[in-house]
């Protein structure tokens, strides 16, 4: 777990919001869902990631200290991306219009998941609630700018989740039994109806 939080903090030497990952695992893994893990284990996993993380972000504030430079690293990592940076909406139709699809999927993947049967299917699902997590914890920067770069983290942990949750949903019972035909034969069907 330190090296983990040693990597969380490698991406927060390139972009100060990256330290919203090391908070959102360390929520994941302090959760109770994981009744294998004894509170003993989740608390050291917590402090391990957290002691990573803050040791590999003092080495680069340490070097800035030392060599008489400790105001520029507060003023770039610190003070910039939480004070200086003005919030915008400027890009916020450019995000609408480009990312609209994973706004309809987030939206569904929302409804479908509030299914009881659903939610039955996914209780179990430690993966689907971590990624839920970190990806929701990553879209918190868009409240400052709603540029379309910030979407991108979220839709590597929140489609997984998606697709997690449409196949719960759809999911059908083992006994029962439609009328369905083999890929093939539905294939050959829709290129005939098509010529």
């Amino acid at each position: 777990m330190f090296i983990a939080g040693g990597l969380f903090a490698t991406g927060f030497a390139f972009k100060s919001v990256a330290a919203i990952f090391p908070v959102a695992t360390c929520m994941w893994l302090a959760l109770r869902a994981g009744e294998s893990r004894s509170l003993r284990r989740r608390v050291l996993d917590v402090l391990g990631i957290g002691s990573g993380f803050a040791f590999f972000v003092v080495i680069p504030a340490a070097y800035f200290w030392m060599t008489g430079r400790g105001h520029f690293y507060l003023e770039w990592y610190v003070r910039v991306p939480l004070q200086v940076y003005e919030g915008t909406s400027e890009w916020f139709p450019k995000v609408w219009t480009k990312l609209l699809w994973f706004i309809a999927v987030l939206t569904v993947t929302a409804v479908l998941a509030l299914r009881s049967r659903t939610r039955r299917l996914l209780e179990d699902g430690w993966a689907v609630l971590g990624a839920t997590i970190v990806g929701v914890a990553s879209l918190l920067p868009l409240y400052k700018s709603q540029a379309s770069h910030y979407f991108y983290p979220a839709a590597a942990f929140l489609l997984p989740v998606a697709s997690a949750v449409f196949l719960a949903a759809f999911k059908r019972d083992r006994g029962r039994r439609g009328r369905r035909a083999p890929w093939s034969q539905w294939a050959a069907r829709s290129q005939r109806s098509s010529l």
